[in-house]
């Protein structure tokens, strides 16, 4: 179809059709924002499954609120983005296997610590982590293999009088059945 200069394309199709065209363009634009970013699940502030995680430690125990973050892409997002974390908060990034994996700080303004834990929930090495702006960004390598990470705030955890040697209770949230196994072998002994 060819147009003359002052001849505008909808002048010439009819109001059904445009209003079609004006949809199609709107899901378009709606999908395309969509696939910019990450899953809903990652995106700062949005809903991750939480629970609530017992630790024990020398002074005592304590019980936080946990975001969980079990597929690739929660993890790869962590708390990316977000402005605070409350004081008895964190998240607790779920791993099926063994890693030994690297942290980074890219796009994290609040300064973390790391409690890296075996498969039972016992905690291996803790790490302090510093929120970086520009580039590069430094990896913070853990000396050892890890199932779990949970970050807090950074101190929080020498506060709370946590150090390796101690044990979060996962229970059910990551499959730990050690809890209930313990109290099977403790049944069969009697």
């Amino acid at each position: 179809m060819r147009l003359h200069r002052n001849q505008r394309l909808g002048a010439r199709l009819p109001a059904p059709l445009l209003r079609a065209a004006g949809l199609a363009a709107a899901l378009a634009a709606a999908a395309l924002l969509t696939s910019c970013g990450s899953s809903g699940a990652s995106q700062p502030g949005a809903a991750l499954k939480t629970a609530e995680v017992r630790i024990e430690s020398r002074d005592g125990p304590l019980v936080l609120t946990v975001e969980v973050a079990e597929t690739a892409e929660a993890r790869r997002t962590g708390l990316m983005g977000r402005a605070t974390l409350p004081p008895d908060a964190g998240m607790l990034f779920v791993h099926e296997a063994d890693v030994q994996l690297a942290f980074h700080m890219e796009g994290t303004t609040i300064p973390l610590s790391v409690a890296l834990l075996d498969a039972s929930g016992t905690v291996l090495e803790i790490l302090d982590l510093d929120p970086c702006r520009e580039a590069p960004f430094p990896r913070y390598r853990p000396s050892v293999p890890y199932r779990h990470a949970l970050e807090v705030n950074q101190g929080a955890f020498a506060r709370w009088g946590v150090a390796a040697g101690d044990r979060l209770v996962l229970g059910e949230l990551v499959g730990d059945r050690s809890s209930a196994l313990e109290a099977r072998d403790a049944r069969m002994a009697h």
